[in-house]
């Protein structure tokens, strides 16, 4: 969809990241209710708020 709108986007795959790995309380939730899909990743939090400071600059620094 993005693709044939002509949409300017950019997607970034983190290979590997589990579910809500920038909820430091992820790891807390995998062992309190068993949902291995979770964890806490420290290096893909600091890259996704990275990113995303980026975007925030560059659509509302313009």
């Amino acid at each position: 969809q993005m693709t044939k709108s002509n949409t300017d986007f950019t997607y970034i795959n983190l290979a590997g990241v589990k579910h809500s790995y920038t909820n430091k309380q992820a790891d807390e939730f995998r062992k309190k209710f068993d949902i291995q899909a979770l964890e806490y990743n420290k290096q893909a939090d600091e890259r996704a708020w990275s990113e995303m400071r980026k975007f925030f600059k560059r659509i509302f620094e313009q």
